[in-house]
């Protein structure tokens, strides 16, 4: 494997890794907005 192709190949690892943190983050912000709606009624 060349040096360009472990660069790509870390890339999409970092990218794949950036998707997943930023749909977990979603989901707890989902979660915490319903609980706090519950709460207000």
């Amino acid at each position: 494997m060349t040096r360009k192709e472990k660069l790509q190949q870390t890339k999409k690892l970092a990218d794949l890794w950036y998707q997943q943190q930023k749909n977990q983050i979603y989901i707890m912000q989902q979660k915490e907005r319903r609980e706090f709606r519950c709460l207000k009624q």
